[in-house]
């Protein structure tokens, strides 16, 4: 049995690196607001308004 391997040589994406951000943004939005405030926790283990804060940004109701 061989082995297939992926190489980034093999790897040309079929899709813009830019639109697939503004799926997953879009994706991201049609969450409730506790489900955005899990999934943000879980990727970056802080707290929503916590990570809003960081940047400058004004916590969401």
């Amino acid at each position: 049995m061989m082995k297939s391997s992926l190489r980034s040589a093999d790897f040309t994406p079929d899709v813009d690196p830019d639109a697939e951000v503004a799926a997953w943004l879009a994706l991201f939005e049609t969450l409730t607001a506790a489900k955005q405030r899990s999934v943000i926790h879980h990727i970056t283990g802080r707290d929503r308004d916590e990570l809003r804060a960081t940047y400058g940004l004004a916590p969401l109701a």
